[in-house]
């Protein structure tokens, strides 16, 4: 759970496990290559078309759970959508956006933790 956004990022519920993660699984592994993304709205629209509830923070959180257990191997995530690729330059590619994006949010915790006086703050530009 990631404090602040508590709503959207804990852990995942009974019927998330059970009725979306299935679901969400089968339909991710058969979306193969650039031109199958889906995107999260229509994850969300899809679902609820079915009768199912979910937001697309939740959708994002059982997406990360997906992909950190290994559930849905190389599953990609673009501004087109979420697809799996099996070419190892896009995956290389992807893996090396991750670690610049986690490493850009690294850097502004890192200013956060130096700045001495937070009530401080210099708006002129």
């Amino acid at each position: 759970m990631i404090i602040n956004f508590e709503d959207f990022t804990h852990d995942l519920t009974e019927y998330e496990k059970r009725s979306l993660l299935p679901i969400m699984v089968r339909s991710l592994r058969a979306k193969i290559g650039r031109h199958s993304a889906i995107t999260n709205k229509k994850i969300v629209a899809a679902l609820t078309s079915q009768g199912l509830k979910v937001g697309e923070a939740r959708v994002r959180k059982i997406i990360n759970y997906i992909r950190i257990r290994g559930i849905v191997t190389n599953l990609i995530a673009t501004s087109k959508g979420y697809y799996v690729s099996s070419e190892e330059e896009e995956i290389s590619r992807y893996v090396e956006s991750l670690r610049q994006r986690a490493g850009a949010i690294q850097a502004i915790a890192d200013t956060f933790g130096k700045q001495k006086e937070p009530g401080q703050l210099n708006l002129s530009l």
